[in-house]
């Protein structure tokens, strides 16, 4: 099995121990585990039938954000203490909002997968259907043309409050959908934009990238954007 999705599995399945070992299971409990255990058997399914594996990003993240929800829940409890943490009503109610957001994760988990195993079988076609996309290649914040084009990241110790700001707007999921940059040229909006873009390469989250330049023309041609957008994302997540 993958090892960040067997490392997931795992914690998931000690909270799920613990949780039955400290309280009564309740009905909607059953329900939910009955749900849970049907979408674990349909990983272990892929994962024990000699069957190639691909890694993808949105896979990564889908990882990455179930075991934030397991550390949230109970990552700052002593874990000798979580039974007795179990048994107040608000320890009950935040592990059954957990699981339900990672039931949600896990249900797209598997669709990750599903088409994740059809890809490797197809994937001579789904290359040459790429590849008609036709993306502008040196549009990615991180393009081999990056420095030709002078894009580079905040200092160290600069910028932080507008950094700041783009993480919170990003964690918003309740907010705008369009975060709006402006200012005249030279004032580091591209600066600005290739360091939120590394910072969330890293953390697995970043879906695409299209850095305008009229340097090259590849990147200032704006019916390359949307093409370009659709071919990353596609690297990004197979069911896209």
């Amino acid at each position: 099995m993958l090892s960040p999705l067997k490392s997931v599995l795992h914690d998931l399945k000690e909270l799920l121990m613990l949780y039955e070992n400290a309280v009564d299971a309740t009905k909607e409990y059953q329900i939910l585990r009955s749900q849970l255990e049907g979408l674990f058997q349909d990983l272990s399914s892929h994962f024990t039938g000699g069957a190639s594996q691909v890694m993808t990003t949105s896979i990564q993240n889908l990882c990455g954000a179930i075991e934030s929800e397991l550390r949230q829940t109970y990552g700052s409890q002593d874990r000798n203490n979580i039974p007795r943490y179990l048994q107040a009503e608000r320890g009950l109610s935040e592990i059954m909002e957990c699981y339900l957001r990672i039931q949600s994760r896990l249900e797209r988990l598997v669709l990750n997968v599903n088409l994740s195993i059809w890809a490797i079988v197809d994937e001579q076609e789904v290359e040459a259907r790429l590849a008609k996309i036709t993306p502008s290649m040196s549009a990615s914040y991180n393009s081999a043309e990056a420095a030709l084009v002078r894009r580079r990241e905040c200092t160290p110790k600069t910028r932080e409050q507008v950094l700041q700001d783009l993480e919170t707007w990003k964690n918003n999921r309740n907010g705008e959908k369009i975060c709006w940059m402006n200012g005249m040229a030279g004032t580091g909006k591209t600066t600005i934009s290739t360091t939120v873009c590394s910072i969330l390469e890293k953390r697995h989250e970043l879906g695409a990238s299209f850095l305008c330049s009229r340097l090259l023309p590849e990147c200032r041609n704006v019916k390359l954007i949307l093409p370009t957008l659709a071919y990353q994302l596609a690297r990004f997540s197979i069911p896209f």
